[in-house]
């Protein structure tokens, strides 16, 4: 399915959900795949199984998206009623994760409920998304030619060289921004000006659990936006 899951760990997903006061079970489904497949074999035809396939990646698209801007909302809701609590604290705390997957959701979310944003934009999948709302948190406008860019772009690595390109530009003054990049390369930008902070050990953080979780809380607690 092409909108992968933002976070690195694959959550449980619930055996049971309702939806507008109506159950459905994992068996349901399970049931009508299953069904699907036998029909398919017994006919040698899979138009149908190909019909429920595109409806599954769209499923998972439009739901990911959804539970984007549940948080988002969440998120504004405790800033204004709870200011004194940390809502990525309470979030892990009560639904598991990782406070950068639900930061990550957070950026989704916000760009999902911004006027600015072309609609054809965010009909594309979480994945796409997420440098284009890091892009925008940083402190960069994107002007109409970029976003027609962004619109067209075939996947996530092409997006990311549009912004890369368009972010030679000079964020909005004020703002202070930190990238890692791929390699683990730390650059500041602060008024328009870039400046070299260090780098995190990402080389050896596949093969060290420690230096896997140091990083992961570096970025968690700082901000970092990751390329």
């Amino acid at each position: 399915m092409n909108d992968l899951v933002i976070s690195e760990e694959t959550a449980i997903a619930p055996s049971e959900i309702f939806l507008d006061g109506e159950s459905i079970t994992e068996f349901d489904l399970f049931s009508q795949v299953d069904k699907l497949l036998s029909d398919m074999a017994e006919s040698g035809n899979d138009v149908a199984v190909d019909n429920a396939i595109d409806n599954l990646i769209g499923v998972q698209s439009f739901s990911g998206k959804a539970l984007s801007r549940i948080i988002y909302g969440q998120f504004g809701w405790y800033k204004t009623v709870h200011p004194e609590v940390d809502y990525f604290e309470h979030y892990t705390e009560k639904h598991g994760g990782k406070k950068i997957t639900v930061q990550r959701h957070v950026s989704i979310g916000d760009f999902l409920t911004n006027v600015d944003v072309p609609e054809g934009i965010k009909q594309r999948n979480s994945r796409d998304i997420l440098p284009i709302a890091k892009a925008l948190e940083g402190g960069f406008d994107i002007d109409a030619e970029t976003w027609e860019e962004l619109e067209i772009a075939s996947d996530d690595t092409e997006i990311r060289d549009i912004l890369r390109k368009s972010q030679g530009k000079e964020p909005r003054k004020g703002s202070l921004q930190i990238y890692m990049e791929t390699d683990g390369s730390l650059t500041a930008w602060y008024d328009g000006k870039p400046s070299n902070v260090g780098w995190l050990n990402i080389a050896d953080s596949e093969s060290s659990p420690i230096v896997k979780k140091a990083i992961n809380r570096i970025v968690e607690n700082t901000g970092i936006s990751i390329k």
